[in-house]
C-alpha cells in the first residue's frame, strides 16, 4: 500500500472510532434520562413558605403617599410570597378597621413540586399574584376616598385575629403610610394621638393582648412619616412607642421611607 493509500486508511479509522464513541455517548446519555439518572430536578418551592400580608392607609394624610408606592411596593410583596410559594393578602386601612378592613388572600400554589428549572414556574406564580393584586387591591385603591384618622394598631389588631383564625402562622405584614397614629383605645375610653406630646402608654398597652396572633410575625411600616409635617423628633417618637408596643407582644418591627421592603426586621423573642 502507498503511503498515500495508508495515510487514507488511518483517516478512515480514526473517524470510525470518533462517530463510534459518539454513538455509545448518546446512547449512555439517553439512557440515563430514562433510568432517572439525568440532570436533577430541584423543588419549586422553599422549604419554608412566606405569609404577605400587604395593607395601604387611606388617610387624608396617606392616601396620595399609598397610591404612588403601591405598585411598586405590591410587585415586591408578590414576589416574596411567588418565590415561597406562599399566601399574599391584601386589604385597604381606613378609619374602622374592625368593621371596615376586609383581608382577602390568594395561595400561590405551583401545579407540581419539581421541574428542571424553576424559573418559569415561579414566573406564572408571579402573574397570578400580580393580577389579584391589581384586581383587590391597586384597583379599588385607585377608587377609594380619603378617610379620617390613622389607626395603624388597630389594623395590625384586625390583622392579627384574621391570623389566629387561620393557624397563628406568622407573616410579613406590610403597613403602608406614614404610621402617625389616631384612633381610639379598645375599650374606647382612650385616645391615641402620635401627632400629641404626651401619649399614653397605658392606652398603647390596651392593644397588646389583641396583637398577639403576630407573634413572632415582622410588621414593615414602608414610607414612614412622608406625607406627614410633624417634626422629625415626633415622626421618630411616634415610630419608637409602635415598636415598644409590638415588641411587647412579640413582634418584630422596622420602618423606612423608602419603597423597598426591608430584607431584616427586629428579632423578637419567640
Amino acid at each position: 500500500m502507498s503511503s498515500m493509500g495508508r495515510a487514507l486508511a488511518a483517516i478512515a479509522a480514526t473517524r470510525s472510532r470518533r462517530s463510534t464513541a459518539a454513538t455509545v455517548a448518546s446512547v449512555l446519555a439517553l439512557s440515563g434520562l430514562v433510568s432517572g439518572c439525568g440532570p436533577n430536578k430541584e423543588e419549586v418551592c422553599a422549604k419554608a413558605t412566606e405569609h404577605v400580608v400587604l395593607v395601604p392607609s387611606t388617610s387624608v394624610s396617606d392616601l396620595g403617599t399609598s397610591r404612588a408606592l403601591a405598585p411598586a411596593v405590591a410587585k415586591q410583596a408578590v414576589a416574596r410570597s411567588a418565590n415561597t410559594c406562599g399566601r399574599l393578602t391584601v386589604g385597604l386601612q381606613n378609619a374602622k378597621t374592625e368593621a371596615d378592613l376586609e383581608l382577602q388572600s390568594i395561595d400561590l400554589v405551583p401545579e407540581r413540586k419539581q421541574a428542571f428549572n424553576r424559573t418559569p414556574v415561579i414566573r406564572k406564580l408571579v402573574r397570578q399574584g400580580e393580577t389579584f393584586a391589581s384586581d383587590k387591591l391597586l384597583d379599588p385603591l385607585g377608587k377609594v376616598s380619603a378617610t379620617g384618622g390613622s389607626p395603624f394598631v388597630g389594623a395590625l389588631a384586625k390583622i392579627a385575629a384574621e391570623l389566629d383564625a387561620h393557624g397563628g402562622a406568622p407573616a410579613t405584614v406590610i403597613l403602608l403610610g406614614d404610621g402617625i397614629d389616631v384612633e381610639s383605645t379598645p375599650g374606647g375610653d382612650g385616645m391615641i394621638d402620635f401627632r400629641s406630646t404626651s401619649v399614653s402608654q397605658a392606652n398603647l398597652d390596651e392593644f397588646v393582648p389583641l396583637l398577639k396572633g403576630l407573634k413572632g410575625s415582622c410588621v414593615m411600616l414602608i414610607a414612614a412619616g412622608a406625607a406627614s409635617n410633624l417634626p422629625a423628633e415626633r415622626i421618630r417618637a411616634g415610630q419608637r412607642m409602635l415598636d415598644q408596643t409590638l415588641e411587647k407582644a412579640g413582634v418584630g418591627f422596622v420602618a423606612t421611607r423608602s419603597r423597598d421592603l426591608p430584607a431584616t426586621c427586629r428579632e423578637t423573642a419567640q
